[in-house]
């Protein structure tokens, strides 16, 4: 992407209220390079897919699906029955979740509300806030770009905001196609990566050593512990 990338700074003038935006939360991934199950790894005094549903349900989004696969039975358990300020939650079992993370993030967007106007798909491997995410949504509605990216000290971040203008081409991904990074690299010009100040949004944890270094950067304990 080279010199296409241009990120932006958020600022706080002309705020506008954001779209009806769909937080996908995907967790049917079954962690082979973790060695163990991302979603149950402890963070911030709780599991991971507890946090992440948590500070998803304390945004301005419309509402927050949860995509399961691998042990869904497990999983479920952990799910919250209501949410902090978004009253519409959605959990959905992906059955072809062995096919890799696309088929998570179509069978998310086919369960988004009709009113949905854009969708955040964001990996069970990826803590965010719930502040960092709500300043991501409102980045994306005053850019007006199909397509919103944080942007940390010359490293992509994650999540993105997809408008469902593009749902066609979001549907038409697959693992061969890199995935929404393929629809993303069609063109450029479509994209608006904004700069975030906050380490947190170049997060993600693949192996064992990344999470690690994620507990030291918020400041958790690295020994061991146990989720509430």
């Amino acid at each position: 992407m080279g010199d296409a990338i241009r990120p932006v700074s958020v600022t706080d003038g002309g705020k506008m209220p954001p779209p009806f935006i769909s937080i996908i939360v995907l967790a049917a991934g079954e962690s082979s390079r973790m060695g163990q199950p991302k979603q149950l790894l402890p963070w911030e005094g709780t599991t991971l897919l507890q946090y992440q549903i948590e500070q998803a349900g304390l945004t301005s989004a419309g509402e927050v699906i949860v995509v399961l696969g691998d042990d869904d039975a497990t999983y479920r358990k952990l799910i919250p029955a209501r949410l902090g300020r978004v009253s519409r939650l959605i959990v959905i079992e992906n059955e072809d979740y062995a096919l890799g993370k696309t088929t998570s993030v179509k069978a998310g967007v086919r369960a988004a509300d009709a009113r949905a106007e854009a969708v955040m798909p964001w990996a069970s491997d990826s803590p965010r806030t719930a502040a960092l995410l709500d300043e991501l949504m409102a980045a994306h509605a005053e850019g007006q770009a199909p397509i919103t990216y944080p942007w940390h000290q010359g490293i992509e971040g994650h999540p993105g905001i997809f408008s469902l203008s593009l749902r066609d081409e979001i549907l038409a991904i697959s693992e061969a196609t890199r995935g929404l990074r393929g629809v993303t690299e069609r063109d450029p010009s479509r994209v608006r990566w904004v700069e975030f100040t906050d380490p947190l949004v170049v997060v993600n944890m693949n192996t064992q050593e990344d999470y690690e270094r994620a507990l030291r950067l918020t400041g958790q304990s690295t020994g061991p512990r146990q989720p509430r």
